[in-house]
């Protein structure tokens, strides 16, 4: 009877080993391939920088390059927020908070900029899209060092999943 109840306590220990070792292999496997996205969308926001670069030097107070670059870094991000680490999801967070406050304060200086130029029949363009631009520079300032942060922290985590893989090749690449 005791050699039974350990038998079985053994079979449920090693099927519970077993799926967690699963469980584990699946996850892992999918944080590769929202980290292999972010090292995309890293890839993206280089050529970017580079295609722009004379629109970039002769037009630097222009936000709207910044802008878009932190808003696919906040879609990425916040797409799959359990696959990604508690650093990496932290500073996410902390980046959309951020850049959401600069967005809604453009959002409302745009309706206050249409309200005081409307003149009857539409308002001015200029004096609104002056008005969100002013606002927007701001995420330079509001972002910019979590930014940086948060790639930093992207090829520290990257970083850690290819000594993982490593170690792994290692292991099973030695015939014993």
């Amino acid at each position: 009877n005791l050699k039974n109840k350990l038998q079985t306590e053994f079979l449920k220990y090693e099927t519970y080993t077993s799926i967690s070792k699963e469980k584990y292999q699946e996850l892992f496997e999918k944080r590769i391939v929202v980290y292999q996205g972010f090292l995309n969308l890293k890839k993206e926001i280089d050529d970017s920088i580079i295609e722009n670069a004379v629109h970039l030097e002769f037009q630097d107070d222009n936000p709207t390059l910044f802008c878009n670059v932190v808003s696919k870094i906040n879609k990425a991000s916040r797409e799959n927020p359990m696959l990604i680490s508690n650093e990496l999801a932290k500073l996410s967070n902390e980046l959309y908070e951020k850049s959401s406050q600069v967005l809604s304060d453009a959002k409302v200086s745009v309706a206050h900029a249409e309200i005081n130029t409307f003149d009857g029949e539409k308002s001015n363009p200029h004096a609104v899209m002056e008005a969100e631009e002013d606002e927007l520079r701001g995420m330079i300032e509001e972002c910019g060092e979590v930014y940086n942060r948060w790639f930093e922290l992207l090829e520290l985590d990257v970083s850690r999943i290819r000594n993982i893989l490593d170690v792994t090749n290692d292991f099973l690449g030695k015939k014993h």
